[in-house]
């Protein structure tokens, strides 16, 4: 399972996210209320040791989550459970496993940090319609030659 997979399987595992969720898309969410989206923005080395086989990596996505704001009491609830989804996130890490030019290669999560979360999309600017909010999750990583 590689860094998506896995981190869309943590963000699929979050108890909150049953009530709320059909279960996690990739790159997309539908407009519909309760839509959770997964997008990868990007991967970056930030060290490796002297040989090169074990690295030190850093994945960023951003996590979009469409529901119902009609009110305040609503997004209140909703802002409340992107904070409990951060903080849930934060403990958690697991496995993983990438093929990359035919080597394979094997590592864990060491940390998952979040920031940024907030309204991002008011369609037909109102907000009687569903809206969806972001949540930026960066995953740090470590990955290691077999």
């Amino acid at each position: 399972m590689n860094i998506i997979e896995k981190t869309r399987e943590l963000v699929a595992a979050f108890p909150g996210l049953d009530k709320l969720s059909a279960g996690v898309h990739i790159d997309l969410t539908d407009p519909q209320p309760q839509s959770v989206g997964l997008a990868p923005l990007g991967d970056t080395l930030l060290g490796s040791d002297v040989t090169g086989t074990v690295q030190q990596r850093q994945h960023t996505f951003m996590l979009y989550c469409v529901y119902s704001a009609i009110n305040d009491f609503e997004r209140i609830a909703n802002s409340g459970v992107l904070l409990e989804l951060a903080l849930w996130l934060e403990s958690r890490g697991g496995q993983i496993e990438q093929e990359i030019g035919g080597v394979h290669y094997t590592g864990e999560i060491t940390a998952i940090t979040t920031a940024n979360g907030r309204i991002f999309d008011i369609p037909q600017n109102s907000f009687s319609a569903a809206v969806r909010y972001q949540l930026q999750l960066i995953v740090q990583y470590t990955l290691e030659e077999d």
